[in-house]
């Protein structure tokens, strides 16, 4: 199987420990490790060998967003452990250097069940897809699924595991998860209002608010997006008009494939430059990047002070950074520790078809935006609120269930 080597240590070391010790209860020391609000993963029914196979986008990891807070959320299973119960889990990853390395050790995986730790055969199997153009690569060996693998799809609802199931054919065993961005969305065209406003009044500029520029790493064709950007904006009063420029189409094999022959990272900073640039002259401030590891390199070449701040970008799926910019990062690290947790425990086909998840259950998005208001802030502080800026669900106000999205909805 092809791996990332650097983490194949560490990924051999947790399978020992969890082969041995078994993945079920928190040990006295976990309350440190499990976020607020993560239940401990309960006792599985009996003795289950169980195995998690996380499949990555190549150069995927290191984005210090999405996938590094999947690989997290995996790590995490390491911590939950009862010795009364013989249940054990083996957690590995495929990570490779290009596409068609990741489909051929998808393959490999697929067709040899057994255990490379204990030699023992797996008595279940998951597979999450950190992406949903991965299920086509499923298509070609579909019929080696055992009647007790189950394949868990991140980034997608109902109508995704639908449509992936009439090729698949997995029936139950299909799964899909996700978490909506809906409501810091609001707080950043929030503060796109309230930074148009206190541009216009104290260095009379002139700000465009309804042209949002959306770098997308990935085209439609490959992906579903459902993270609800596009549907937020559109909600709101004003008419906005959502520019899409994407990095990746999808390719005759079906892999993604550069697009305006963007093949390299200095291709798409470049590309990305001449936008901001663009932006600049049009007086619009306000990009939204979806661009993977290239998000954190964005920090660094373009965001890392050297630039002109007069940009408000907000980087989807990016984690916190040494430089001041605007990002949200969904909590996909306690979403998978739970979900897998409820897998462990119940049979077989028995987990939903697919979730969603967001602000009214407790899976709040992180982000170091402020709340803000319409009207101008005369304080010193630059952006009206100069308390923690860390997102609080507690400042919000009270969501029921009456919030949360109907079946199908983001």
């Amino acid at each position: 199987m092809v791996r990332n080597k650097s983490f194949q240590w560490m990924l051999m070391a947790a399978a020992v420990v969890l082969g041995l010790v078994g993945v079920t209860s928190c040990y006295n020391d976990a309350d440190s490790i499990v976020d607020d609000g993560q239940e401990p993963l309960p006792v599985a029914p009996d003795s289950t060998l169980f195995q998690v196979m996380t499949v990555f986008a190549p150069d995927q990891l290191g984005d210090n967003g999405y996938a590094d807070n999947v690989m997290q959320g995996v790590s995490k299973l390491i911590y939950y452990a009862d010795t009364a119960s013989a249940s054990s889990i083996e957690a590995d990853f495929i990570s490779c250097n290009d596409y068609n390395e990741t489909r051929h050790a998808l393959e490999n995986w697929l067709a040899n069940p057994m255990s490379t730790v204990t030699g023992n055969v797996f008595t279940r199997r998951l597979l999450v897809l950190t992406e949903p153009f991965m299920t086509e690569w499923l298509d070609a060996c579909k019929d080696q699924f055992r009647p007790t693998d189950e394949v868990l799809v991140l980034k997608t609802i109902q109508d995704d595991v639908d449509s992936f199931n009439s090729t698949l054919h997995l029936g139950n065993r299909l799964h899909g998860v996700n978490i909506s961005m809906s409501e810091p969305v609001r707080m950043y065209y929030s503060m796109v209002r309230w930074y148009r406003s206190y541009m216009e009044k104290f260095y009379s500029t002139e700000v465009d608010i309804k042209h949002i520029p959306l770098f997308r790493l990935y085209g439609n064709e490959l992906m579903t997006y459902r993270d609800s950007v596009v549907e937020t904006l559109n909600e709101e009063q004003e008419e906005i008009v959502i520019s899409q420029v994407v990095l990746n189409m999808k390719g005759t094999d079906g892999n993604p494939e550069p697009a305006f022959e963007m093949n390299t990272l200095d291709m798409r900073l470049s590309l990305i430059l001449q936008a901001f640039n663009q932006m600049k002259r049009n007086n619009t401030y306000f990009p939204i990047c979806d661009l993977g590891a290239t998000n954190a390199v964005l920090d660094f070449f373009l965001l890392g002070g050297s630039y002109d701040t007069i940009l408000q970008p907000l980087l989807l799926d990016a984690g916190p950074s040494k430089v001041e910019r605007n990002y949200i990062l969904r909590p996909f690290d306690r979403l998978l520790a739970s979900w897998i947790g409820r897998w462990m425990t119940g049979g077989v086909g028995e987990m939903p078809g697919a979730e969603v998840h967001g602000h009214w259950d407790g899976y709040s998005c992180i982000t170091n935006m402020w709340y803000v208001v319409e009207e101008i802030d005369t304080n010193d502080d630059d952006f009206g609120d100069d308390d923690d800026d860390e997102y609080d669900d507690n400042d919000d106000e009270d969501y029921s269930d009456d919030d949360a999205p109907d079946d199908g909805d983001i």
